[in-house]
Formats: structure tokens, sequence, C-alpha cells
């Protein structure tokens, strides 16, 4: 893989969560993969803003208004837009469970409202297994397909040089004509101590 060395601002977004009204708890767990994705990426040299809108208001619970019994918790999206740099070229969200796709679509429709100018990708268990639904519904660039860091780093380097996204691997893309394509997979990390801390 060769990578330019480059720097980018990306911002990477753990969404607020949907959770059921009656089966609900305040307990959460760190986004540990935005955290690889952080920390493999600024020890490559990019400036990384990182906004987890559940741990940043764990206790902030509402109603979700476009589907009934679900709760919102965490930063409202205007919270979240707030946080963004404004000049992050990057906006990296993940959807890791399918439920709270409705809720994560609106967050994107709404980064590609207020920052239009930045590339979106999708990652996680909803976007490696439904990238075409994603990629359909929203104006993401790209969604990551299974384990992000190699693959994040080299899709920035593609976005730095301008070059097509078809030549990196562990990708599902749309080209300008609307389809949909899947890179080669990526080879998963060999060994995860090798990621830094």
């Amino acid at each position: 893989m060769q990578v330019f060395l480059g720097t980018m601002k990306i911002t990477l977004v753990q969404p607020p969560a949907l959770l059921a009204v009656d089966n609900y708890s305040t307990i959460t767990q760190p986004p540990l993969g935005l955290a690889y994705l952080a920390s493999y990426t600024r020890e490559h040299g990019h400036e990384v803003t990182v906004i987890d809108a559940v741990g940043q208001a764990v206790t902030q619970l509402r109603p979700w208004p476009k589907r009934e019994n679900r709760l919102f918790q965490g930063l409202s999206f205007d919270e979240i837009i707030a946080r963004v740099p404004r000049d992050s070229e990057v906006i990296g969200v993940s959807c890791m469970f399918t439920h709270a796709w409705p809720m994560v679509r609106e967050l994107l429709r709404q980064f590609s409202i207020a920052f239009p100018n930045a590339k979106l990708i999708a990652g996680g268990e909803h976007a490696t297994s439904m990238h075409e639904k994603i990629l359909r519904e929203t104006l993401t660039h790209a969604c990551v397909l299974g384990e992000g860091e190699a693959t994040l780093l080299e899709l920035l380097s593609t976005f730095e040089k301008g070059t097509p996204l078809l030549g990196v691997a562990g990708l599902a893309i749309r080209d300008k004509a609307g389809r949909i394509h899947r890179t080669p997979k990526r080879a998963r990390i060999a060994d995860p101590d090798s990621l830094p801390w």
C-alpha cells in the first residue's frame, strides 16, 4: 500500500444511540473502533477530531419522533454538527446496528448540507453488510467494509491525490452513473498489537 504523506482534517463520529423505550440503560461503551481509526490515522500525520455523541451526553434521552417507542440517546444533530471543525475535509460516521440506520441516514443527510465540500464515509457492521442501501439513500462517498484502519488511511491518500477510489481495497463506492462497486477485499490485520494505542 503506497500512502501519500499529506495531512487531511478528518472528523470521526459515533452517532447517538437509538434505544427501545421499554428496555434501555444509560450504561454505554466507548467507541473502540473509532479510537483505533483515530490513533492509526493520527500516527500517519492526519489531524483527527472524534465526536462520541453517546459518551458526551449519556444521560440525554428524548423520544425519536420518526419511530414510536424509540429513544434518542446522546447529543442532538445540531450539537454534533456544531462540534465538527468547519474545515473538516472528511467526515466518517459509524453505523454498527441496522435498527439505527434511519437515524444515521438523517445525520448523514444533515452533514451533506452543513459540510457540502467534505467527503462523507460510513463504516461499521451495518455499513459493511448494507453498503448498497447506504450509497443509494445518502450522498456518502464510500463505505469502508470490515476493519477500517488500513482502508481509511489509503482512502485519505486517494482523496488527497484525487485518484480513483476503485484502486482502494475494502470499499464500496458509487460511480458517476450511480452504479455501486465493491473493490477487492482487504486482508484482516494479522497482529492487532501493531496498532497504536
